[in-house]
């Protein structure tokens, strides 16, 4: 009786709200996406839910990551919270503090990570355990540990979740760039891509296009790279993206050159 007195009150049940956020953070819409969380977050707290308001204040986290501002991003992570929650709730809570330290250039991001890969072991739930490795294996890449980030990517089950699909291309793809396997990682940034697009996941696109623009360069594809630095140049300006936007512009800025060097020295 209280409870439905209070989501009277509130207007909008919770799971609307961070549904409602969720689906605008996956469309580019971070001013709609970030009003929705702090609605679901705060409609959430009036009924003691603690998982969505975990959730709010993750999505909340997340826009800040994605944005490269993770200083801004770090106060949206709660303490650990009670330690009686949900396995599930424990692995999310986890992995972004693993995400947040590896923005923030923490040394303790991969000790997080193997943290929140045995909690989520605890969990029936299959794609809380690739959600965890996908985060560990970035944290191998961005270290250099190739062979340890593939062992990652090879543990996880693409038919877990619609999302996994495509970020494991994504990171496939510049675990085998960075071992010089040229082709195979133009395949996967442009599935990862592909993946993205069909799926309308602007993160996501915003993350795969510089990759795949990398690949068509180390390939020596100069005009399908300019193509898709352009394309992550529009995204990024058009989402309000600045740092995404303005590595589009320093990579077409020096494609520029090299083009321009090139021909001045074939004549």
């Amino acid at each position: 009786m209280i409870a439905a007195l209070v989501l009277s009150l509130c207007g909008t049940d919770a799971a609307v709200l961070l549904q409602n956020a969720q689906d605008a953070f996956r469309q580019g819409d971070w001013a709609r996406a970030d009003r929705s969380f702090a609605r679901a977050q705060a409609s959430a707290a009036l009924l003691d839910d603690r998982s969505t308001v975990l959730e709010a204040l993750l999505g909340r986290m997340d826009l800040r990551l994605q944005a490269r501002e993770p200083d801004s991003a770090a106060p949206f992570l709660p303490t650990f919270p009670d330690p009686g929650i949900s396995s599930e709730d424990s692995t999310l809570w986890c992995t972004a503090k693993a995400r947040l330290q590896q923005a923030r250039g923490s040394d303790s991001a991969l000790r997080t990570a193997d943290s929140a890969l045995h909690v989520a072991r605890r969990n029936p739930n299959r794609a809380l355990v690739g959600w965890a490795l996908l985060v560990r294996a970035r944290i191998h890449l961005a270290r250099g540990e190739f062979k340890d980030a593939e062992g990652d990517l090879d543990l996880v089950h693409p038919g877990d979740s619609p999302v996994l699909p495509a970020r494991i291309a994504l990171l496939r793809a510049q675990v085998e760039l960075g071992q010089g396997r040229i082709q195979r990682a133009r395949s996967l940034a442009l599935e990862a891509s592909t993946l993205a697009l069909r799926r309308g996941d602007v993160p996501s696109i915003v993350e795969s296009l510089p990759v795949r623009a990398r690949t068509e360069e180390a390939d020596g594809d100069k005009t399908a790279a300019l193509a898709s630095w352009k394309s992550l140049l529009n995204t990024a300006t058009s989402t309000g993206l600045p740092r995404q936007a303005m590595d589009a512009r320093e990579a077409l800025k020096r494609l520029g050159v090299l083009a321009e060097r090139t021909g001045s020295g074939s004549n």
